[in-house]
């Protein structure tokens, strides 16, 4: 049984094995392509895919961590370049203006607007309305099948 065994020893010392798999990951990184053996590799993607986590929050205690462990610093900045979390804020204010120009409630991001066809005098479709019901708990009414 494999209880309680974390990772693989590698057939080396700790401090070896730390600074094999420390070394296997940054040059994962910096060269973005690597060949190793079904061990070692299989070990350095556990802590690849942690750092890359770390890259996508960003934030300084994040950087630190990465830096501890990446030995190279201009791959420890490649890797928050590469996968650190990024906007474009032209494209960011373009949205808010969108949905301010909504004029919706903070809460009503779960309200379901409503497609209502408008026909002519003829009985011909000429529009479709949209209208965006403020008050939840009607919703739900509605969708249960109770009128009120």
């Amino acid at each position: 049984m494999r209880h309680r065994k974390d990772h693989r020893k590698l057939s080396r010392t700790a401090s070896h094995r730390r600074a094999v798999l420390r070394n296997l990951v940054t040059a994962l990184f910096q060269y973005e392509r690597i060949e190793t053996t079904v061990a070692k590799a299989k070990e350095a993607r556990r802590l690849a895919e942690r750092l890359i986590t770390f890259g996508k929050q960003g934030d300084l205690p994040a950087r630190r961590h990465v830096a501890r462990f990446v030995t190279r610093p201009a791959v420890a900045a490649k890797l928050f370049d590469t996968y650190g979390v990024h906007f474009d804020p032209k494209l960011r204010d373009e949205v808010v203006a969108r949905v301010d120009k909504l004029n919706l409630p903070s809460y009503s991001g779960f309200v379901q607007p409503k497609l209502e066809a408008v026909t002519a005098a003829d009985g011909k479709i000429t529009d479709v309305k949209i209208s965006y019901p403020l008050d939840l708990t009607t919703q739900m009414l509605e969708y249960d099948g109770v009128k009120r």
